[in-house]
């Protein structure tokens, strides 16, 4: 009877420590918390699907980074234009003057200046615009931005809009994805979540793929760029802090033809690179929704739980 009670025991301590270590390998194997890497770069893209900017701070307010994506290009049927179906967007280089102004420029054409802040009592043209199935308010920026557009395009009918003013509409995000969502969440005029967030290390595996053709962190426009950790891992994140700010997950990013459009040559890659290598590498992938499931991904939206200010060697912590 002893020698059973001990080989009980002795079962039972061994079944004990089995699921200790299983909850230790979900926990710290399966997903990675504490500190995961650092911020390695930061990116805003104050024009929707024009050339981004570096910096080396940014202010993460409700509706994302401070004058990320504040203003968006329309054609004369109302449907937002970016470098899928005008690839030559990705030549037209933002940057800001005096902490005022908008400052546009782009090959053979004029600097084109725009107030960055627009009055509360501005009379100017407020239209509603619809992306992506949900609907904001944007105040017209005028003819010259709309000449200087149709210009450097070569189309006609084009405007310019501004969604900085807070007394805007502001969009609510895709309602496919309500639930994951909270009352409250709002965007400008980015396409599904305010911050997009990718890994150094996950471009470079991808890298590893495209051997004869290796692409930089542009192609992907992402908000924060983050280093440290194992390629991917970003995937399983669910609450991020950095700083101050606290990130909570939108979903991950399944990645569009946009991707393949050259940074530096405003035209379409021939070989459809980096997609076709993702969509190889980067579809069924495992612990994501199921909605997902046959989209290549790379990166993963994030909306801002706790605002505040982010800057480049920041601690990036996971929490879940």
């Amino acid at each position: 009877m002893y020698e059973e009670t001990k080989i009980l025991t002795l079962g039972s301590s061994v079944v004990f420590g089995l699921g200790l270590l299983w909850f230790a390998y979900k926990c710290f194997y399966h997903k990675k918390l504490g500190k995961r890497g650092v911020v390695k770069s930061l990116y805003l893209y104050p024009v929707k699907s024009c050339a981004g900017i570096k910096l080396d701070q940014v202010k993460i307010e409700e509706v994302g980074p401070l004058l990320d994506r504040t203003w968006v290009l329309m054609n004369s049927k109302g449907i937002y234009q970016n470098q899928i179906s005008i690839p030559k967007l990705a030549l037209v280089r933002p940057s800001f003057e005096d902490g005022r102004y908008l400052c546009l420029d782009a090959p053979g054409m004029p600097t084109l200046k725009l107030d960055i802040y627009m009055e509360e009592e501005d009379t100017r043209e407020r239209v509603m615009l619809n992306l992506f199935s949900t609907s904001g308010e944007g105040l017209d920026c005028g003819d010259e931005a709309a000449e200087w557009f149709d210009k450097f395009l070569r189309k006609s009918g084009l405007r310019l809009y501004n969604g900085q003013n807070k007394n805007l509409t502001r969009r609510g995000l895709d309602p496919v994805w309500q639930d994951a969502t909270k009352d409250g969440d709002r965007v400008i005029y980015s396409n599904f979540a305010p911050i997009l967030l990718t890994s150094e290390d996950s471009l470079t595996a991808l890298n590893e793929e495209l051997s004869n053709s290796p692409v930089d962190m542009r192609s992907f426009r992402p908000s924060i760029v983050v280093q440290g950790g194992d390629a991917f891992e970003e995937d399983a994140w669910k609450t991020v802090t950095i700083g101050d700010v606290t990130l909570r997950k939108f979903r991950n990013c399944s990645r569009c033809p946009l991707i393949t459009v050259d940074p530096d040559a405003g035209v379409m890659k021939k070989n459809g690179e980096p997609l076709a290598t993702l969509r190889r590498i980067r579809t069924g992938v495992k612990d994501v929704d199921k909605r997902l499931t046959k989209k290549p991904l790379f990166g993963v939206f994030f909306i801002a739980d706790q605002p505040g200010v982010v800057h480049v060697g920041d601690d990036v912590n996971v929490l879940a």
